[in-house]
């Protein structure tokens, strides 16, 4: 296995050198390795989900972890239009791991945009001296294309991950610069990380070998989700009580941003047709919250509850019987559905989601319906909210297929994909 060698001294980098750092037991002797896998992870901020991995990755004595972040979006208040106000999350995100925060040079601070994320330190950081391979979360900002050019001249191994699929046609304004920096992105990465099997199609169909393919699933911190979310379950009634709903009635959830891409408002239809025998909870915040409030004023079996944090959701999902997702092709990977899953919920999520096939077996823990299907998705919430063995069967195979989606999962493909990088050079 490779391994990394401190370094003391200035060295002259060799373009020639190994992947494997070694040092010599003796003239003629065989090398031996020394010292753990050096990696650093270039990511756009702290995201809830991602920083049960990195704690992973430093704790496994394989690796020597240096995490880049290139914002303090999360750990600061930060504006969000989504959201509709500021939000900070509640949970530790900087525990754990080794991590440094790279000064933003751009002019236009802001995620989102290309060139919000400018931070000119990353040159700096990136050398292999310091790291043996560079992983970079996604393509979509100026800093992490220049950090995997830089970790590629450099001479450096590098990882890409990033929520990749394959989108229907577009206009050739947006078409171009998305195909130049693909390019950039396929020129400068030696292994990709799938985190489903819609990225996986994504990089075979531009031609990239299986062989450099990795899986390392999206995922959520299922043990402390499934914990929290069984310890809530024998209050469920008190919970759907104390916010004034029947608790004799099954609760159908949805959790996320109130915005056009997740398509709130066909479920709030889709509805009507079930709400004298079911609830209906909102757990998000938006710019159509106002739209929805004004639609359910005369009902009382909906509640729109706002933005509300990581420690307080899981009473949410355990209170809940159904999960629902009505989103469009714009939601990726929507890790709402794996923590519905970790709570035992059937769901039901639109076919547009290109994970939806990874997330759901039609008529085994959910459905998939058309997206805008209002027909399709009454008939589907009738079925589960009529049948209370049929949401618990589909309730423990979702937790059952959850259950595979975890940070070991992605440590084991990091790993193998260094191993691989490693073997080639």
């Amino acid at each position: 296995m490779w391994r990394g060698q401190a370094w003391s001294g200035r060295k002259v980098f060799d373009p020639s050198m190994p992947f494997r750092r070694t040092k010599s037991l003796s003239v003629g002797a065989q090398e031996s390795e020394v010292g753990p896998y050096r990696l650093a992870i270039v990511i756009s901020h702290p995201v809830h989900y991602q920083v049960p991995l990195f704690r992973k990755l430093a704790a496994n004595p394989e690796f020597d972890l240096t995490v880049y972040f290139c914002s303090r979006d999360g750990v600061e208040h930060t504006f969000d239009e989504d959201f509709a106000g500021h939000y900070k999350w509640d949970l530790p995100l900087l525990e754990g791991y080794r991590h440094f925060f790279l000064k933003n040079w751009s002019l236009k601070p802001r995620l989102g945009r290309f060139f919000g994320l400018c931070n000119f330190g990353i040159l700096r950081e990136l050398s292999p001296e310091k790291h043996d391979a560079v992983l970079i979360h996604g393509y979509n900002y100026a800093t992490t294309l220049l950090a995997l050019c830089t970790a590629r001249l450099r001479g450096m191994h590098t990882l890409f991950r990033g929520e990749t699929v394959l989108r229907p046609q577009t206009r050739w304004i947006i078409r171009l610069p998305k195909t130049i920096v693909l390019k950039i992105v396929f020129w400068a990465s030696g292994a990709f990380l799938t985190i489903g099997s819609m990225s996986t199609e994504f990089y075979k169909r531009y031609g990239i070998s299986s062989d450099r393919l990795f899986y390392t699933p999206y995922c959520v911190d299922n043990e402390r989700l499934i914990k929290q979310c069984d310890e809530y379950r024998p209050v469920a009634d008190d919970l759907k009580a104390s916010l004034g709903l029947d608790p004799r009635l099954p609760v159908i959830l949805y959790v996320g941003k109130l915005t056009e891409k997740k398509r709130p408002y066909d479920l709030m239809t889709a509805f009507r047709q079930v709400s004298d025998r079911a609830s209906l909870v909102f757990v998000g915040d938006g710019p159509l919250r106002s739209t929805l409030e004004s639609a359910v004023r005369s009902s009382k079996n909906v509640r729109i509850l706002g933005f509300t944090s990581q420690r307080e959701i899981p009473k949410y999902y355990a209170m809940a019987d159904v999960f629902a997702l009505p989103s469009s092709e714009m939601e990726v990977s929507p890790l709402v559905v794996n923590e519905a899953m970790c709570a035992g919920l059937p769901v039901i999520i639109s076919d547009a989601v290109p994970s939806a096939k990874d997330f759901v077996r039609n008529g085994v823990n959910g459905f998939r319906y058309p997206m805008g299907n209002i027909q399709r998705l009454e008939q589907f919430l009738g079925l589960l909210v009529d049948d209370s063995k049929l949401r618990a069967d589909f309730g423990r195979v979702s937790r059952e297929m959850v259950s595979a989606w975890n940070y070991q999962a992605c440590v084991d493909g990091i790993h193998a994909a260094l191993e691989f990088l490693r073997t080639r050079s």
